[in-house]
């Protein structure tokens, strides 16, 4: 289960239980942790990494982070040390890559990927600005 893509604790736990008992299941996760083989901060950091790199904003991947069980204050640590400018980096990068193929791009297609309105009206600026 481990090998083909990393879990959270809750996930590992939810799969687990459902093979057997919570109380293995707590056993076979606290030997996991100790081993250093579940690691919730290092994979929501990484997640937040490849999310940005693939052209999602901020609000998508909280809600990732909250779906696959990742404990809400390590969420909220995120959220603190969160770069509202990597995010508007991010929308740039898409925003450029749907264009340069020629595909359409409207403010619902980013707001589906989670920039935030803050990234949206810096965007909106940028392109109708022409000072």
């Amino acid at each position: 289960m481990l090998g083909r893509r990393d879990y959270s604790r809750q996930e590992l736990a939810c799969r687990l239980s459902s093979r057997g008992s919570v109380q293995q299941a707590e056993e076979v996760l606290a030997y996991l942790e100790e081993k250093g083989l579940i690691r919730d901060e290092q994979l929501a950091f990484r997640l937040v990494k490849e999310k940005l790199a693939s052209g999602h904003g901020w609000l998508y991947i909280q809600a990732l982070l909250e779906r696959r069980g990742f404990p809400s204050w390590l969420i909220k640590q995120l959220a603190a040390k969160f770069d509202y400018q990597q995010e508007l980096a991010a929308a740039r990068a898409y925003l450029a890559r749907r264009l340069k193929r020629g595909k359409k791009v409207s403010e619902l297609s980013l707001r589906s990927r989670g920039f935030s309105a803050e990234t949206l009206r810096k965007l909106r600026k940028e392109m109708y600005d022409t000072d």
